[in-house]
């Protein structure tokens, strides 16, 4: 760790950008810093080792490491010239990592996937009951985060959903921003919990969202008496909720709402419009070179792998079969819920109608 680092030293780290503020420390107090430059970022879908580790291990082997103090280069970081900033927030399991790689185009836009120190700190965030380190960590993560890779580019981040109870903080934050929100239809996010058997991640995020409530009723006040599928249906209302919400409080313009089906449905029509959103240098023409292209035929998140849309449907009938009662009682509890709570299944604004 650089202790009580020089205004040099604070300095060189600002001024270049591949010094990605990875890992928080000690308390929100230090942060870690691993040198990746820009052609690194294009061969990996998660900026954290926890995601792919192999694949992060030899993209950073020889890369350099330091640590400081969050303290000490946080005035730095407020004053860094940075450019234009954006978000995409998602629900999970709705094609947010194949909007970021295909928006991902080296001098238009840098998209940062899954960024490890924002995980953190929504993994960690208490409610409304923030410490002042954890606000200071953030803003100087999101201060960094901005810096363009190359000048004229613009930075597009893409947090986990563990962060979206810290959107409205980021948006007030950067007044500037706009956000893409992604989803799939309620159907699809069950079916994709029971297709990856990833029934701990529903409850232990369906946990953490009692702490940032959009909405209860009699049904969810107490969720052990629910379902792995019910509790997934409980998670996408929450994310469903605020989404609706942040469309409803913010001025018209700085979000729009993608929903996964439209959105591989009609693939050159959503990246063009979401270019659009986000201002970007980017075409009718140029959306359907990428969409006709190897991003959206090999798999977004393992790009050297194919995707093979009909073993999918294979495994999908499978798991139909074998937990058929089980996602149709998920799905319609969840509509029941939201028709209860006034929480819409299809949200407004969207990006493309």
């Amino acid at each position: 760790m650089v202790e009580n680092p020089s205004a040099d030293q604070i300095d060189a780290i600002v001024a270049d950008p591949a010094w990605l503020p990875y890992q928080l420390r000690d308390d929100w107090r230090t942060l870690k810093f691993v040198h990746l430059p820009r052609r690194k970022i294009n061969d990996i879908a998660f900026l954290d080792k926890r995601a792919q580790p192999e694949r992060w291990e030899r993209l950073t082997a020889d890369a350099p490491r330091v640590l400081m103090p969050v303290a000490d280069i946080a005035e730095s970081a407020r004053r860094a010239n940075s450019g234009p900033c954006h978000y995409i927030f998602h629900s999970a399991f709705c094609c947010s990592t194949l909007m970021s790689r295909a928006l991902h185009i080296e001098g238009v836009a840098c998209v940062l996937g899954e960024p490890r120190s924002l995980r953190e700190l929504g993994d960690n965030n208490p409610g409304s009951n923030w410490s002042h380190d954890q606000k200071m960590a953030l803003d100087v993560v999101l201060d960094l985060m901005k810096r363009p890779r190359i000048p004229g580019e613009k930075t597009i981040i893409k947090p986990g959903n563990i962060v979206n109870p810290l959107i409205d903080y980021i948006m007030e934050r950067q007044p500037n921003s706009r956000a893409l929100l992604m989803y799939a239809p309620l159907s699809e996010f069950v079916l994709a919990i029971a297709r990856r058997r990833r029934w701990m991640f529903a409850r232990s995020l369906a946990a953490q969202y009692r702490k940032h409530l959009e909405f209860e009723t009699p049904q969810t006040r107490d969720l052990a008496y629910l379902t792995d599928l019910q509790m997934a249906a409980f998670l996408w209302l929450q994310h469903q909720a605020q989404f609706a919400r942040l469309v409803r409080d913010l001025p018209e313009g700085r979000v729009a709402t993608l929903r996964s089906d439209v959105f591989l449905a009609r693939p050159t029509e959503a990246v063009a419009a979401a270019a659009g959103l986000f201002e970007l240098a980017l075409g009718e023409k140029e959306a359907a070179e990428i969409t006709g292209g190897p991003i959206f035929q090999n798999h977004s998140k393992r790009p050297s792998h194919r995707f093979d849309e009909s073993k999918q449907k294979q495994n999908d009938a499978v798991i139909k079969i074998a937990f058929g009662p089980e996602i149709a009682q998920a799905i319609e509890w969840g509509e029941g819920v939201a028709a209860e709570a006034s929480i819409p299944l299809d949200l407004q604004a969207a990006l493309i109608s």
